[in-house]
């Protein structure tokens, strides 16, 4: 075996985080690329006890929990993105809770006679949908479904804010109107996808 000569650089093992490398040390990386994890675990942690404040109508404890959850959403993906530690496991998990915030929260606004009772299974649609068309890669947006989740997030809001019969209709009518759009925009992405594949 040949000895390395003392002034050779060591290769980088692939075995070792690109924070590792830099020579801050295992424990850091670990704790580096939790971070992002741990951001995404406050919006499903948190959503049980926002439940609970809205069908108890705590309206003003329900704001500001679920702009704890806003913040969590906010932050998570940047934090993975500036760390570095953007995996595709922390893209499905963020994707994942968001699922899991706005349809729990739409199934309750339905309870609570806010939204029409079967209006929840339209975004569900969408977000099959979407788990659908990305379970072969990391989480696939189309123009228009990337912003999906936010006009749901702020109806949302709005609706834990109190909105009247109006106002009421025109979010799940908005709600339907982009759902129906998404659905269609990523169906023309499949489809255009089919026919690059059959061409080349």
């Amino acid at each position: 075996m040949r000895s390395r000569s003392r002034g050779a650089r060591e290769p980088p093992s692939p075995f070792r985080s690109d924070v590792d490398r830099q020579g801050q040390g295992v424990p850091h990386a670990v704790l580096r690329a939790a971070i992002p994890s741990i951001l995404t675990s406050v919006r499903v942690l948190a959503l049980p006890g926002l439940i609970l404040l809205i069908l108890h109508g705590r309206r003003p404890a329900a704001l500001g929990l679920y702009a704890v959850v806003l913040l969590s959403d906010f932050t998570d993906g940047r934090m993975a993105r500036r760390l570095g530690t953007a995996t595709r496991f922390g893209a499905y998990a963020d994707v994942l809770a968001d699922m899991a915030v706005v349809h729990s929260l739409l199934i309750v606004f339905a309870i609570r006679g806010l939204l029409p009772a079967w209006l929840p299974a339209v975004p569900a649609a969408v977000s099959a949908a979407f788990l659908a068309s990305s379970r072969h890669s990391a989480p696939r947006y189309d123009p228009i479904g990337k912003h999906y989740g936010t006009i749901l997030y702020i109806g949302a809001g709005i609706l834990i804010w109190g909105a009247g019969p109006m106002l009421r209709v025109a979010i799940w009518a908005s709600i339907v109107a982009m759902s129906v759009l998404v659905l269609a925009s990523r169906s023309l992405a499949a489809w255009r996808s089919s026919q690059s594949n059959l061409s080349s």
